[in-house]
């Protein structure tokens, strides 16, 4: 996907709050992995034995062999094991003896970056597009959903923002509906922002454990929880970014620690003509100008320079503000109503009911 594309999915994706099946079918959660780098190569290792299986070819590999690499190769793939050499259409890699697998994927460098390694928990499948690799990693959702708290918090981050997050991640994947092709969410904050796994024990792990299975309900559905990095003092609704509503219309609520420490920021602006107004065209220019030319669309015009607060759309739960309530001695679910109105908290039981809290 190029950056076009990328940014027309950003705008279509703030206004979806459908439920989709990737969640709550009980199936592993399919990652699109270094989504924005489009790689031409991959090499792939894990911590135990993995059985490939290269079309209708299948082997075994062992910890101790030297990487798996992947190629784009016009329409295929090319696959390099040792001295093995294998052209095919489609590859996968599972652990042989049953369980999770730790995957080790690596980028090699190119002119535009530096060579990007990451490790993941799950299986690993990869298909070939036109110029590039599709990498992709399936996990299962209590995993995915305490790797992206691990992504998104700060060290110090206190247990019951932690816990927000969770249910807010977790949110999301029960209920968005993307319009990736091969797999159900990118590893960007596009989708969700999923690096390495949350170490075991970790204050992420810990809490992707209490809060398993609760997820955010608007009139007895799913939502798909938006939340950003910090906000202007006031989040906002679907309505004032220019956005469709079609279900939760993201009720703007007043945010007081961002009221009182906005993060705020200046940018150059040299165009003849109206600032960007709305998502979409903050997304648009962010497209041509950098991703970081417009932080939010909270801002207003002094001469040749906007001045704006807040990192992100603005919509849902406000990550700074919300780790503020937590340090506050506020408990989880205090913040998620607060962000969330109108919504209630539901647990996923066993025989896919849901038990309204």
């Amino acid at each position: 996907m190029n950056r076009r594309q990328f940014a027309g999915g950003c705008a279509a994706l703030l206004a979806c709050s459908r439920a989709a099946p990737a969640f709550g079918s009980e199936r592993p959660i399919r990652f699109g992995v270094f989504f924005l780098f489009e790689p031409h190569e991959v090499t792939l290792q894990a911590d135990r034995p993995l059985l490939v299986k290269v079309d209708e070819r299948s082997f075994l590999t062992s910890p101790d062999d030297p990487p798996i690499r992947i190629l784009g190769a016009g329409a295929g793939l090319r696959m390099l094991f040792g001295a093995q050499a294998f052209a095919a259409t489609s590859l996968r890699a599972t652990s042989a003896g049953g369980g999770t697998a730790n995957l080790i994927l690596a980028v090699p460098p190119t002119p535009q970056h530096g060579g990007i390694r990451r490790e993941f928990q799950g299986s690993f499948e990869s298909q070939a597009l036109p110029g590039t690799l599709r990498p992709v990693v399936s996990m299962e959702a209590e995993t995915a959903v305490a790797s992206i708290v691990e992504g998104e918090s700060a060290r110090d981050a206190p247990p019951a923002g932690l816990m927000a997050q969770a249910v807010a991640s977790r949110s999301f994947l029960l209920a968005a509906k993307t319009a990736h092709a091969g797999f159900d969410f990118c590893d960007t904050t596009h989708c969700q922002f999923l690096r390495g796994p949350a170490p075991a024990g970790s204050p992420a792990m810990i809490a992707a454990a209490r809060t398993a299975g609760l997820c955010l309900h608007y009139e007895g559905r799913p939502l798909a929880a938006m939340y950003s990095r910090s906000c202007s003092g006031r989040t906002c609704s679907l309505d004032e970014l220019g956005l469709r509503v079609r279900d939760y219309p993201y009720y703007p609520v007043e945010c007081e620690f961002c009221g009182r420490h906005p993060e705020a920021w200046a940018r150059e602006f040299d165009s003849v003509g109206a600032a960007p107004r709305g998502e979409r065209e903050r997304i648009a220019y962010s497209r041509i100008h950098g991703w970081s030319a417009l932080p939010s669309s909270s801002f207003v015009r002094q001469q040749n320079q906007l001045e704006g607060r807040g990192i992100g759309h603005g919509l849902g739960l406000c990550q700074r503000g919300a780790m503020a309530m937590a340090r506050a001695g506020i408990g989880f679910d205090r913040i998620l109503a607060h962000y969330y109105p109108n919504t209630s908290l539901a647990l996923k039981a066993a025989a896919n009911d849901l038990i309204t809290r």
